[in-house]
This record gives structure tokens, sequence and C-alpha cells, in this order.
């Protein structure tokens, strides 16, 4: 009983258990675009700044862009950062951006958490506002966005990234 109660109580315990889960294959999503994307997929002029300062619009034309809404203390968030990990270390960061926004907006918690979990993910605040087709609060959201602007991928929860159909929807948007 004592067990339980730590690991609830303890996102960083919570999310190990979690990523346990994620193992299980029963979290891969589907790499088919939702039916909520098929009308309006142009993503709006939405503004990021990245830890080194440099100022990124995820609107604009050229690379494909891996966009994830996460928080330190989110356990589902924590699940599923090796994976999205291990999918970035797939792919050239020229091609593809991982844009890893926290949504709590405090710079040197999230740096502090991916130093400490040895991730190389750069971290992005906001800057502008976020429109509700975008993020509607889920933790974490993942959207992955095509060289023209266009949201080709949108996922509400946490998912194993690192998995053959998602290397597969990432390699056909860089042809």
């Amino acid at each position: 009983m004592l067990i339980l109660a730590v690991i609830a109580l303890n996102p960083q315990l919570k999310g190990l258990v979690m990523r346990g889960l994620l193992k299980t294959g029963f979290y891969n999503p589907s790499t088919e675009p939702p039916e909520a994307l098929s009308s309006s997929r142009k993503v709006p002029a939405i503004s990021f700044v990245s830890s080194s300062g440099e100022q990124i619009d995820i609107s604009e034309p050229g690379k494909v862009v891996f966009l994830n809404f996460w928080a330190t203390w989110c356990p589902p968030c924590i699940a599923e950062m090796p994976s999205i990990q291990a999918l970035k270390n797939k792919f050239d960061s020229k091609d593809v951006s991982f844009v890893m926004v926290d949504v709590d907006n405090n710079l040197q918690k999230a740096q502090d958490f991916m130093k400490k979990h040895g991730y190389n993910f750069e971290v992005f605040l906001q800057t502008s506002s976020i429109p509700e087709s975008i993020f509607k609060g889920t933790l974490p959201t993942t959207l992955i966005i095509n060289q023209t602007g266009e949201t080709v991928f949108y996922h509400e929860g946490m998912a194993d990234y690192n998995s053959p159909e998602m290397v597969k929807l990432l390699n056909s948007l860089l042809r």
C-alpha cells in the first residue's frame, strides 16, 4: 500500500510505471489523420522562443515540425519522453524540428529536467497565443506539421513515438 501511495504522489515514479505501459504497444498512435483535421489543416501563425533565444513561427513553410506540449510535472509527458528522444535520434535536425513546448513557461526548470534525464531537446516557450485547434490543454499533446505548414498528425495523451509507423510517416513527409 505504501509503494502505491509513493508512486501515486511522485510524478517521476508514475511516469516510470506509464513508460512500462507504453512498451506494451497499446499506446502507438494512429498515423492516419483524424477526421478533425480533414477540414482545416493549415497551422495558424504561432510563435515560440527557444532556450537559446531563437524565435520560430511554426506556420512558416520549410521543415517538418514535431510539436509537443508537455510539463515537467506531467507523468504521461515523462513516460513518452524517451520514445520522442529515440525518434529524434533517427532524424537529422536539418530535416525535422523537434519543438518541445514547456506549458509552464519555466525555462530553467524544463532545461534542468532535460539535462537530468539526458535528453537533448531544446526547450521552447510560447510567445503568442495558441488557438484551441492546436492545443486544448490536454497534456501531452503532439502535432506533426508538414513542410507546407499543414497539420498531418494530432494526438492528445501519451504515446510511443518510436514506432515503425511514426518513422515511416516522418520519412514520407521528407520526400
